[in-house]
């Protein structure tokens, strides 16, 4: 899957915010200029927000893998820059994102408690089918399909979209 969903309760706000990460190898023949590289991006809806925005995006090519791993064996380091790697780090940066937003909206001077606090929850496509059901779901959901851009998750959400909501009553 290219793709992960994370729920993230934020219960000051009594809602959940919600973090879409993909990623993907590109072969580099859709460029003019062969790169084959590794792509990451995050994207954060935010407690109470009406669009998802871009926390990460991140291109990294096999010559700069090779290039960070050359460096930290050399130094001695016990780390490995790999694909996994590169997706933590566009997971991160929404979590920072988030914590930045929720210090912003609160009276707290402690600089970023939630950030420590945070706890990101793995989920899957129910989350996405969930947005759907809010009043402006369908706007929300295509913020994430026009930010993303990895042609598989957008599939999947212009496939959502075309779902109507369930009836309320």
């Amino acid at each position: 899957m290219d793709y992960k969903v994370y729920k993230v309760d934020a219960p000051l706000f009594a809602m959940t915010a919600v973090i879409v990460v993909t990623a993907w190898e590109d072969d580099g023949e859709a460029k003019p200029l062969p790169t084959e590289a590794f792509h990451a991006e995050s994207f954060l809806l935010k407690p109470g927000q009406t669009a998802f925005h871009c926390s990460a995006r991140f291109e990294v090519s096999k010559g700069l893998f090779h290039e960070y791993n050359a460096t930290l064996s050399s130094a001695g380091a016990a780390l490995t820059v790999d694909k996994g790697f590169v997706e933590g780090e566009a997971l991160n940066q929404a979590r920072i994102d988030l914590a930045l937003f929720l210090e912003a909206h609160t009276q707290t001077t402690q600089g970023i408690p939630f950030l420590g606090a945070l706890d990101i929850k793995p989920t899957d496509i129910s989350a996405l089918v969930s947005i759907l059901q809010r009043e402006g779901g369908n706007h929300i959901l295509e913020s994430l399909e026009k930010e993303t851009t990895n042609a598989h998750l957008q599939m999947i959400i212009q496939a959502l979209r075309e779902l109507r909501p369930f009836t309320k009553r």
